[in-house]
């Protein structure tokens, strides 16, 4: 009895799970066959609201591409010019240090006449640092009777003769050797000024010297005249000795012998004699040579390129003994990144290797433009040679700055409701437009070239709730709105009629961007961003693939200018993501883990920097990223933008992308400068000069330095992050 009871059990098992199977083949074959001849197939028109007008239903082919059991595709991805590369050993929050430094120190005793350095011809020196001219004594060498060419050759008065600057590696030749003094005009030195290698910067007392370097050329003089007196004396006795010599060949016995051979000792005394002198010449060189360098060590020059950053001694007056320091320099274009890594990273690296360092530089905004009375929600920029900037407040104003000078330059007052999302026409539009939501849901236009007109359009009808976002497509012609409502509509500019309703998303839609003239990018606060196709207006539909799993916390998300790529947010990642398959590009991921990206995140209209904005624990941060496009170019931190407020919004100059714009809970619109395209494109390289061999034992990490040459915007002491591409084994 129990075998057919589990018979009968398994028999009915078989027949549901086979029922489970073909129900959706036989649902799907149903919905597919015609109608019955003569029957019309059924339709069902959702009801329409009563302030919105019929619209035409979405095609066929939208609703098969958002089914959910729609045929799976397989995407081939195409990785052009890839680089066969490891991962990038990375090095976060690693100072930068200065590597070459100086404490200039006096050589020799004495008083400091100054604390200065020469003044360049044309230079103009204020009064309160000028100083008494110096005198700079200096050995000038004989070089004939005319200049060397591309020599700098000075005369001595009452000498027609041309002179030179005496090298070290000179012999001081007697006679052509003099020591010459140059006043020279000089000016204060201080803190914070550059100097460079070799530049004088203090002089000792060098009365002393100067007479000491004149008594060693004196002398060197003198034993030369002591030679050729030697010499002239050597001459003539070995002339009187051969004279006698050929007069006692001719007549035998005429000289004596004690003569002939006093004479021939006289001939070697003298060559003797000027033997000796020729040493004493040779030692008067030398002399003359450490009198002219103690007589050098008395100016205190520098021995490296660096600025001045503290100074120890009065500018004049002060008394210094041998080898106490003056002042000292800084060299701040050769800094060293000094990081720490596990040891497990630290094997995959070796000294002599390249490595990349990413630096952020803060900064302050460029202006800071106050009136409204309210939360700036949203700022826009117009095109033009002197552009724009459009504000919308909780003030229930919208306001247009000149953005050269921050002038205020017109106000819409006042509306109903607050303004909440704005947006101007594209560089490539016909129009001069600005295109503003408010919280009402009505959406309003104003003509940029004569607002003195005050003649706003409205739309011909509004949204349910409030207006988040605003976009133009690139010619102009077509507006797309988003709000509160979960809806996204399409308007036509020109006239200001409704021409679609979009629904799609699950909840407010915070975002819209053109991608192109072809596909509009929406963002909402369910999680999706959608791709939508609006080639044809009356057709708007989704396309695939689709984009979930967003975090949501930034309600503003970029599409590139090229319309390829997307931003896309995932908690503490910013993803860039390509529309048409969402291949990976690239990330901007920041070193704490406390922070996470919100607000916003768009691209420069350039496509080559990405501007967000951070929660956490230092919200009133803004970042400018380089856009990351290969494992090459990752995508860095170039600037912290600095403010003590929260940031609401952003939008950049659409032309150039010379500068930013950003609105702040505490009721400013700022102006920050854009850095220069050779700081964006350039990467700063550096050579890895520590890799440790050993383990601090505490931490379980070894030091990491890399050096390099550093552009004038790195400021020692910053942080920066330390990248290391490692070639794949």
């Amino acid at each position: 009895m129990f075998r057919w009871i589990f018979v009968t059990l398994l028999l009915s098992a078989s027949a549901v799970v086979a029922v489970w199977v073909l129900v959706p083949h036989v649902n799907s074959l149903s919905a597919t066959q015609p109608a019955p001849a003569g029957e019309a197939p059924e339709k069902k028109k959702p009801a329409a609201a009563p302030h919105e007008k019929a619209l035409p239903p979405l095609p066929r082919q939208t609703a098969a591409s958002m089914a959910t059991h729609s045929q799976p595709a397989v995407y081939i991805h195409h990785r052009e010019g890839s680089q066969n590369l490891a991962e990038p050993v990375l090095i976060p929050d690693c100072p930068l240090v200065i590597v070459e430094r100086q404490e200039v120190a006096s050589e020799k005793e004495g008083v400091l006449l100054f604390i200065g350095t020469e003044v360049l011809m044309g230079e103009t020196v204020p009064p309160e640092k000028q100083l008494p001219e110096a005198k700079l004594g200096f050995l000038a060498v004989l070089v004939g009777d005319k200049p060397i060419e591309g020599e700098e050759c000075v005369q001595i008065p009452n000498d027609p003769r041309y002179y030179r600057r005496a090298r070290a590696t000179d012999s001081f030749e007697p006679e052509k050797v003099f020591l010459l003094t140059k006043r020279q005009p000089v000016r204060k030195l201080q803190v914070g000024d550059h100097v460079k290698r070799g530049q004088l910067l203090a002089q000792v007392n060098p009365a002393k010297s100067s007479d000491d370097v004149s008594v060693k050329i004196a002398k060197l003089n003198a034993v030369e005249f002591a030679r050729q007196s030697a010499h002239s004396m050597k001459m003539e006795y070995g002339r009187r000795y051969e004279n006698y010599r050929a007069t006692n060949r001719s007549q035998p016995g005429a000289i004596p012998t004690d003569t002939l051979m006093e004479t021939h000792l006289q001939y070697v005394k003298a060559d003797s004699e000027e033997s000796v002198k020729k040493a004493e010449i040779v030692e008067a060189q030398r002399t003359l040579n450490a009198a002219w360098t103690d007589l050098r060590m008395h100016e205190i020059r520098a021995a490296i390129d660096g600025v001045i950053k503290e100074i120890y001694k009065n500018h004049q007056g002060d008394a210094v003994k041998p080898y106490e320091a003056i002042l000292r320099i800084e060299n701040p274009g050769r800094l060293r990144a000094e990081g720490r890594l596990p040891i497990e990273e630290a094997l995959k690296l070796a000294e002599g290797m390249t490595a990349f360092i990413e630096a952020s530089r803060p900064e302050a905004p460029r202006l800071v433009l106050s009136g409204h009375l309210g939360t700036v929600n949203c700022v826009a920029v117009s095109k033009g040679k002197r552009p724009i900037i459009v504000s919308g407040s909780d003030d229930k104003t919208l306001r247009g700055w000149d953005s050269a000078t921050g002038d205020l330059l017109w106000t819409v007052w006042p509306l109903p409701s607050s303004v909440r999302a704005v947006a101007c026409t594209p560089p490539t539009s016909k129009y001069n437009l600005a295109c503003f939501g408010c919280a009402d849901g009505t959406v309003r236009l104003i003509d940029l070239d004569h607002p003195e007109q005050q003649k706003l359009r409205e739309m011909s009808e509004r949204h349910t709730r409030s207006v988040l976002g605003v976009a133009f497509r690139p010619d102009g012609e077509v507006i797309a709105t988003c709000g509160d409502d979960s809806l996204i509509r399409l308007w036509k500019t020109e006239t200001g009629d409704l021409l679609r309703v979009v629904p799609g998303h699950a909840g407010p839609v915070t975002s819209v961007q053109f991608a192109s003239a072809k596909r509009l990018v929406s963002a909402g606060k369910d999680g999706r961003l959608i791709v939508w196709d609006v080639e044809d207006v009356n057709r708007t539909h989704q396309i695939a693939p689709r984009f979930d799993g967003r975090t949501g916390q930034v309600w503003t998300l970029g599409v590139s200018p090229d319309g390829k790529t997307v931003l896309f947010d995932q908690g503490k990642e910013i993803r860039l993501l390509t529309l048409e398959n969402k291949d990976l590009v690239g990330t901007l991921r920041n070193p704490s883990d406390e922070m996470n990206f919100s607000t916003m995140a768009l691209f420069s209209p350039d496509g080559k920097t990405i501007l967000t904005n951070r929660s956490g624990s230092a919200p009133e941060k803004l970042q400018l990223w380089r856009t990351p496009m290969t494992q090459t170019r990752r995508g860095s931190e170039l600037r912290q933008f600095i403010w003590q407020g929260a940031v609401t919004c952003g939008a950049f100059a659409p032309e150039d992308s010379s500068f930013a714009v950003t609105g702040t809970e505490d009721h400013k619109v700022l102006v920050w400068t854009m850095p220069s395209k050779e700081e964006i494109d350039s990467r700063l390289e550096a050579r890895l000069t520590l890799v440790e061999k050993y383990i601090d034992t505490r931490n379980r990490d070894v030091r990491v330095w890399a050096e390099l040459e550093a552009p004038e915007w790195l400021i020692p002491g910053m942080r920066a992050t330390m990248v290391v591409l490692p070639p794949r084994k």
